[in-house]
């Protein structure tokens, strides 16, 4: 399921269609020779590429290399010593130090060593001898060269190695330490917390140096050669064991569950942790759940009582970051992941900055939205996967936002298919942005929509990311979501890459359960050329559903190009992980910043269907996630008479600009595929030979308006004004008011249709009101008055 599973809820696909799209299935039919193309594609072994593959070989098919997980940059800081006393029961208040946002690391900022945790990975240990099985496999790819991806390939069948099931007040998501005095202070965090609280966090503490076998207490089920000293943190207080001896004592703690703080806090004799390292503490810790007041963990006896393991680096790239932990809890040892903190670094105040390095890390980012909840995977803490490619250099690159598949999380397709972020991103020299959604079927829809509209904004504050060379990509679902970004932003997305996706709506063979139709959405796509990679045989996504999207993008003169790949599946693509098609329409796509013209429709039905979540299984179904489509370019505000049912759309055009006449042509042709990857695959394309439009530059526009009531018009964003005469000719099907802003200071006078003429006291906030119709507007600079 982990590439998008639609069969359950889609037809065969064997249904006929003549249609303009059909031209190109019949040649095919009638001698452009598919069956020949397909025994032409037949696969031979593929060179190997090494893990460290340069940009444009990185090999392909199952021998492809996997992504390498990033090191962060680290920046050191002016150390800023914390001698502020830390209040148990203050939640984070008295904690200062600033999280990196970058799973799987660790630092040292402002007096606090911080370790922030792969969030949504708290499913315990393995089952009973998976262990030996993923051993075994680990040495078989170690051993064979060409089983290098077969870890990821795993992750489509199984993404969690955890017997699970997921434990929410376990999953933790930061551990801190700071000192003052002769105390250590611990603070974990989880992305859920609730009343009562149950979270509970072990923690191992090698503090004499002396190893040893020994059992851990609290019915851990864990064994150690190299703890000591043991303790277990929760909501009524801590207790300590003494490895050696079983002496137990107390320590204060308390919980924090208000709002999304989610935090435990402890304070624990340096002594007694710190022992005879002095300068330093040696530690590791796990988390899992105690009934309220209790010092017992517990959880299904078969996998133990432990969700979670801190901390954890160097993680390879995994679509959940759950495997080595659960391998090591399965063992019952978790030694392995000992670390050591500098208690000398905490009272120096060492401060440091961690950024991405080249390659693939899990960003955090935290932020409220209206369908957040406490409970699972939709609280307020997020994460996306972030690929900076070989050979980044800092200079301004261009990005890719890749949108995943049902049933995903944010990490599955750079796991399974890491030729998509390799060949987009390292090929392009761009920046790849990888967000997770909030279910297994949410449609990129409300709550999901926002996580990646938010992720992209993050990615494009840390990173100098070039936001005119801005594409989109998504796989299966995420191809819908592909469709759905680039038609609501399209002010935003320079291009569009769709593999295997679905279009919704209620054509033959392209429904989807109830999917939201996009196809008339395309409508937006003007200025936003899409690439759509299609499996002639695809039972998930039926091939239907790209020449659906191609009709429309044809009929509307738009650019696109549709590769019909002939023997793929829906899982084809990922399985050859080539992508190169796609990688060469993205590169050099540019978006238009100031366009002459802008057509923008804002289709009410569809617009409330991806806002209210009502189409999918997310959270939040029903509830507004406060998403407005109603802004493109210039025009904004965009208000339709039926705000239920109807549809608004404005095309306008400014005449400070060169008009541009498209001149559409339309290609058939067959590919030639790649060595040991793509397969050959027919096509079909549209493309613009422009020529520019006779007249002089002037300070007027033209719109039409249709089923819409109000709209706003951005004049500084046309380049006109109001400080000299402007002229704008309006068709409306229906009552609509126009308001013209950013044309300037002072005052200006308004005639419609060469009518009595009103003055406005602000040339640059001007409202007009006009019938069904056509209309002459002039706005000319004069007086103000006391009229309205």
């Amino acid at each position: 399921m982990a590439l998008g599973s639609w069969s359950r809820r889609q037809g065969d696909g064997t249904r006929s269609r003549r249609t303009r799209s059909g031209r190109l299935l019949a040649s095919a039919a009638a001698g452009c020779a598919v069956a020949a193309l397909v025994a032409a594609a037949s696969i031979a072994p593929a060179s190997i590429a090494p893990a460290t593959a340069a940009p444009g070989a990185h090999g392909s098919g199952l021998t492809g290399a996997p992504l390498v997980a990033a090191k962060p940059r680290v920046a050191s800081l002016t150390a800023a010593p914390a001698t502020a006393p830390i209040a148990l029961d203050a939640g984070l208040a008295d904690w200062h130090g600033r999280p990196a946002h970058l799973a799987g690391t660790a630092h040292y900022d402002r007096g606090e060593w911080i370790y922030e945790n792969y969030p949504f990975t708290a499913y315990g240990a393995a089952i009973p001898g998976l262990s030996v099985a993923f051993g075994l496999l680990d040495q078989v790819v170690h051993a064979v060269t060409p089983a290098e991806r077969v870890p990821g390939g795993l992750d489509e069948f199984a993404p969690t190695t955890g017997a699970g099931p997921f434990v929410p007040q376990a999953d933790l998501s930061e551990l801190r330490f700071t000192v003052r005095g002769s105390d250590l202070y611990v603070l974990a965090r989880t992305t859920t917390m609730q009343q009562p609280v149950q979270t509970a966090l072990l923690l191992l503490f090698d503090a004499s140096g002396v190893h040893a076998s020994r059992t851990v207490p609290f019915g851990s089920g864990l064994r150690t050669t190299a703890a000591d000293t043991a303790v277990l943190v929760t909501a009524a207080g801590a207790h300590i064991v003494d490895l050696r001896t079983g002496r137990t004592t107390t320590a204060p703690a308390a919980a924090d569950p208000a709002g999304y703080d989610n935090s435990l806090v402890a304070r624990l004799p340096l002594a007694q942790v710190g022992g005879s390292h002095g300068a330093s503490l040696r530690v590791v810790g796990a988390t899992g759940v105690v009934a309220p007041g209790s010092y017992t963990l517990t959880s299904p006896p078969l996998e133990g009582p432990l969700a979670e393991v801190v901390p954890r680096f160097d993680e390879p790239v995994r679509a959940t970051y759950d495997h080595l932990q659960a391998l090591a809890l399965a063992d019952h040892d978790i030694d392995r992941y000992f670390t050591t903190v500098s208690v000398d670094r905490l009272r120096r105040g060492d401060s440091e900055q961690l950024l991405p390095g080249v390659g693939y890390s899990v960003r955090t980012i935290e932020y409220d939205t209206p369908t957040s909840s406490e409970g699972g995977t939709n609280g307020t803490l997020r994460d996306y996967g972030l690929y900076v490619p070989v050979g980044f250099d800092g200079r301004p690159s261009p990005a890719t936002l890749v949108l995943r598949g049902s049933g995903m999380t944010p990490h599955s397709l750079a796991s399974i298919t890491p030729g998509l972020f390799q060949e987009l991103g390292d090929d392009n020299h761009a920046i790849v942005v990888s967000p997770g959604g909030r279910s297994d079927l949410d449609e990129w829809s409300g709550a999901a929509y926002l996580d990646a509209d938010r992720a992209l904004d993050d990615a494009e504050a840390l990173l100098p990311i070039d936001r005119d060379r801005v594409t989109v990509a998504g796989y299966s679902m995420g191809g819908f979501g592909t469709y759905l970004f680039a038609s609501t932003q399209p002010d935003r997305f320079a291009a569009g890459f769709v593999i295997e996706g679905p279009v919704g709506g209620n054509q033959p063979a392209t429904t989807t359960t109830g999917l939201p139709d996009v196809v008339p959405n395309l409508v937006n796509v003007r200025a936003t050329p899409i690439e759509i990679y299609q499996g002639d045989i695809d039972a998930n996504v039926p091939i239907t559903n790209g020449l659906a999207a191609a009709d429309q993008l044809e009929a509307l003169g738009y650019r696109y190009r549709l590769d019909i790949l002939p023997g793929n599946t829906h899982f084809t693509p990922g399985i050859l992980n080539d992508y190169r098609v796609g990688a060469d329409f993205l590169r050099g796509a540019r978006r238009d910043t100031a366009p002459a013209e802008v057509h923008f429709s804002r289709i009410m039905p569809f617009e409330h269907a991806v806002d209210q979540v009502t189409h999918t299984d997310a959270p939040g179904i029903g509830k507004s996630a406060g998403l407005r489509f109603d802004h493109a370019w210039f025009v904004h505000d965009l208000e339709a008479v039926d705000p239920a049912g109807g549809t608004a759309s404005i095309d306008v055009r400014t005449f400070a600009r060169p008009g541009m006449a498209t001149n559409p042509e339309q290609h058939v042709g067959v590919a030639p595929g790649t060595p040991g990857g793509e397969l050959p695959s027919l096509y079909q394309e549209q493309v613009w030979q422009p020529t520019l439009l006779p007249g002089a530059a002037r300070n007027a526009l033209d719109a039409r308006l249709t089923g819409t009531r109000a709209v706003t018009l951005d004049l500084a964003g046309m380049a006109l004004t109001a400080t000299a005469p402007l002229t704008a000719t309006v068709r409306t099907s229906s009552p609509a008011t126009i308001t013209f802003t950013g044309g300037g200071s002072g005052c200006a006078s308004v005639s419609i249709d060469d009518g009595p003429r009103a003055s406005t006291t602000d040339a640059a906030n001007i409202v007009v009101a006009v019938p069904a119709g056509t209309h002459t507007i002039r706005l000319q600079p004069g007086t103000c008055t006391s009229q309205p």
